[in-house]
């Protein structure tokens, strides 16, 4: 359940961030890109196979180079998302929602 709303909740930010700038291909395309999308920038991992310790920290990266990128965004969400075992790591990931631009400043709640 706590997975799902996160999940909820991160593709609400994404729809708000539709227009926003696209970045060009990153490490966190080939590390965290949908399989299933058919609009990404690289081939794509399912999330069964999706390594969270590598693409989280290429993603991070990615997002602090383009933050307006709702690409981006989704694909360091999916790198959280994986290994959610805990609060501390839904909140980790609840951070991006609740940034200070965005209206979602509630979204830890979530995360119960």
């Amino acid at each position: 359940m706590q997975k799902r709303l996160f999940f909820n909740a991160f593709s609400l930010f994404l729809s708000t961030n539709a227009f926003a700038q696209d970045a060009p291909i990153t490490d966190c395309d080939t590390y965290a890109a949908n399989d299933q999308d058919p609009q990404r920038k690289a081939n794509g991992v399912p999330l069964a196979k999706l390594n969270p310790a590598v693409a989280v920290s290429a993603c991070e990266a990615a997002v602090r180079q383009f933050p307006n990128s709702g690409r981006l965004v989704y694909q360091l969400g999916r790198a959280y998302y994986k290994p959610i075992t805990t609060r501390q790591q839904c909140l980790n990931g609840a951070k991006l929602l609740s940034r200070d631009t965005h209206p979602l400043k509630t979204v830890s709640a979530l995360c119960t």
